[in-house]
């Protein structure tokens, strides 16, 4: 009676049930193809949970601070211009405060630009985000209702804005018809999306006052 062969594995077969091969191959993917790699297979997505560096190339765990400052970059994930945008931000005026979730008298506002900044004379570097809302706050208001987290529940709130971690600075920009009202302020060095949204809530706004546009926005 003749005997059931025995199953062939292939390259890709082998690939998976070896963790530390597949572990180098993931390393070298951009960020969110790993994110994406997670959903393919459960060795996939225990690689990915095990693995130190793995975890640190996604941002979410923070690379010690003790590394040299020339080595912070962004999170290219939350910091890229397609998504940056949608991180939930608000502008109280009458407290003059950040906040993060949307609430009656508060002003959507905008992060258009993130970067690394240097102070040349310290050497210190942290990141500059670039704040602003739009002109009409009752569109962006009816644009925002129920969307309180344009970036839903997903894992980007336990990710690190940079790595590692570092402080940051904001320049934020109210835009009226005939002028525009800036405020500016700093965020200690935080790990999380989530504690980073805490503390810029807390932290202290500096008004930096009006400064009337040369044209206004009808001309």
């Amino acid at each position: 009676m003749p005997t059931a062969p025995y199953p062939q594995y292939n390259a890709g077969h082998r690939l998976t049930d070896t963790p530390e091969l597949l572990e180098m191959i993931l390393l070298e993917l951009p960020s969110e193809s790993i994110l994406f790699a997670q959903h393919a297979s459960k060795q996939f997505r225990s690689v990915i949970a095990k693995s130190r560096q793995l975890q640190y190339q996604l941002f979410l765990i923070a690379l010690p601070t003790t590394l040299p400052s020339k080595d912070i970059i962004l999170n290219p994930i939350i910091t890229k211009e397609q998504t940056l945008p949608h991180v939930p931000l608000y502008f109280d005026e009458k407290e003059t405060a950040i906040a993060y979730c949307w609430r009656k008298g508060r002003q959507r506002i905008y992060c258009t630009k993130a970067t690394i900044e240097k102070d040349e004379t310290t050497g210190q570097k942290w990141v500059q985000l670039q704040l602003r809302s739009l002109f009409f706050p009752r569109t962006t208001w009816l644009f925002d209702k129920g969307r309180q987290h344009p970036f839903g529940a997903g894992s980007w709130k336990q990710m690190c804005l940079s790595q590692p971690p570092c402080a940051v600075k904001w320049r934020l920009t109210m835009v009226g018809k005939f002028d525009e009202h800036r405020y500016s302020g700093r965020v200690p060095s935080v790990s999380t999306m989530d504690a980073f949204l805490e503390a810029f809530a807390a932290a202290a706004v500096v008004d930096e006052g009006e400064h009337r546009l040369s044209n206004n926005i009808y001309s």
